[in-house]
């Protein structure tokens, strides 16, 4: 007996009604849990190809300099729903816990961090993959929306390998957890504790808040709903009682977060940031301005051509969390970094993008996976073209700017050294207290000469 496979207007494709969708069949089942699977062993080993190998080995600011300091002087477990600079940190806390657990040998730490964070991307990419398979025909791009987070230009800049950023790649996810409508139980609990676990470890997450009212339409699952409801209580009352440290920047104008928009999401996913504003500033600025926007308009209208289907509902969920995720992250983060309005288009070759701006990016590139989805299921020869138009600048913007372009880490300190040079210093005095450094300056461990014994940290 064969089992029938459904077309592809009914599974997994725009005109999806989850409540009328057939049961996926096994061997379709089998063959995207394997592909998810492939995809985070992909997703590690393009991560650790954009990262030099001092980087690789370079800890960075709060891994070492407060989630290990914590979970040494706590113990195990005890550090992981302990509230810093204003939300949890859960995942990052997982994995320092993990590495101190496996770890047989101090200098390990900083490679093991590395790998531990890049296999978190991989396993963000396997569940947007599975997650996606309600709202994306094609097999390839529902691969291309999962490899987003470590192809994304901006997931160079400082926020691959290393625990601290992993709540970037985290809040990508969140959407398509939320609006995934599991039919089995075993679903179900697995998207519950996807959704707390992100939300546990990204305050950013209460942006999504508004997605629970989804629920009347039957969009959203009430179980689905009630994870991310109370989970953001959980974080924000963590922000109650420990108020995040502000600077004192002024509000953006509207003008500012307006172009900002322009010169770091949209240019961001192209370019690095002093390309960027080699264009921005020369004689055609507004054109190539109008140009990087015009792939990502192209595809929301293209995917929301056609009315009704599940697709639609991702394309909306992704535009919303464009706009939401930069404009509050701008607001609730002002700084000077994106004042275009007082010192041009050029201050993005000065300072960089801001680190706000990859969320944003990311689902900008996504919107354009989701948009070459729907052109190339179409029956007009057009719309096809379209699509292998939109491709060939997908591929573009998933691999011109592979190498990093920006790392504090660049120059180290390479861990293993720094604590072998820590132990030199040890024999000297073995019941002091030395630095392993880590990147950037000033940020480090203060570790007493008995934890350096070669046996690992917490042994």
């Amino acid at each position: 007996m064969t089992i029938p496979v459904p077309d592809a207007a009914s599974y997994p494709g725009e005109s999806l009604d989850d409540d009328a969708a057939p049961n996926v069949p096994a061997r379709t089942a089998w063959l995207d849990r394997t592909v998810a699977a492939c995809l985070v062993v992909v997703t590690v080993v393009l991560g650790w190809n954009r990262l030099t190998p001092l980087v690789r080995r370079t800890a960075w600011a709060e891994d070492a300099g407060l989630f290990l300091v914590q979970r040494l002087d706590r113990g195990p477990f005890a550090t992981l729903l302990l509230p810093y600079d204003g939300y949890l940190h859960l995942v990052p806390r997982i994995v320092v816990d993990l590495i101190v657990a496996v770890a047989t040998d101090e200098d390990q730490f900083a490679l093991g961090m590395t790998i531990a964070s890049l296999t978190v991307v991989g396993l963000v990419a396997a569940l947007v993959f599975l997650f996606s398979a309600s709202f994306v025909t094609s097999r390839v791009m529902r691969a291309a929306l999962a490899l987003v987070p470590v192809l994304a230009p901006m997931a160079a800049l400082e926020a691959l390998g290393n625990a601290a950023n992993l709540h970037w790649f985290l809040l990508y996810l969140l959407p398509f957890a939320v609006i995934w409508r599991p039919r089995r139980m075993p679903g179900h609990v697995v998207q519950v504790i996807v959704i707390v676990v992100v939300v546990l470890s990204e305050v950013q997450s209460v942006i999504f808040l508004p997605l629970v009212l989804l629920v009347v339409l039957r969009r959203v699952t009430r179980s689905g709903a009630a994870a991310l409801v109370l989970a953001c209580v959980a974080q924000l009352a963590s922000v109650v009682a420990s108020p995040r440290v502000r600077g004192d920047a002024p509000l953006p104008e509207v003008v500012n977060a307006a172009v900002g928009f322009v010169a770091e999401p949209v240019m961001g996913s192209w370019v690095s940031p002093g390309r960027a504003a080699d264009l921005l500033t020369g004689p055609h600025g507004v054109a190539v301005a109008l140009a990087a926007t015009a792939p990502f308009v192209i595809a929301l209208g293209a995917g929301l051509a056609r009315r009704g289907g599940a697709r639609n509902l991702l394309i909306a969920v992704l535009v919303y969390g464009v706009v939401a995720v930069w404009v509050t992250d701008v607001y609730a983060n002002p700084t000077v970094t994106i004042d275009f309005v007082s010192r041009g288009m050029g201050l993005t070759r000065d300072m960089g993008y801001v680190r706000y701006a990859l969320v944003p990016s990311m689902f900008l590139i996504a919107l354009l996976a989701t948009g070459i989805d729907r052109l190339a299921a179409s029956r007009y020869l057009v719309s096809r073209g379209g699509a292998v138009l939109l491709v060939v600048l997908l591929v573009v913007a998933l691999t011109r700017q592979f190498e990093p372009y920006s790392y504090t880490r660049i120059s180290g300190p390479d861990w293993a050294a720094s604590v072998a040079t820590a132990r030199v210093a040890c024999e000297a005095n073995p019941e002091g207290v030395v630095r392993v450094a880590s990147a950037p300056a000033g940020w480090g461990l203060d570790v007493a000469c008995s934890d350096l014994d070669g046996d690992g940290f917490g042994r």
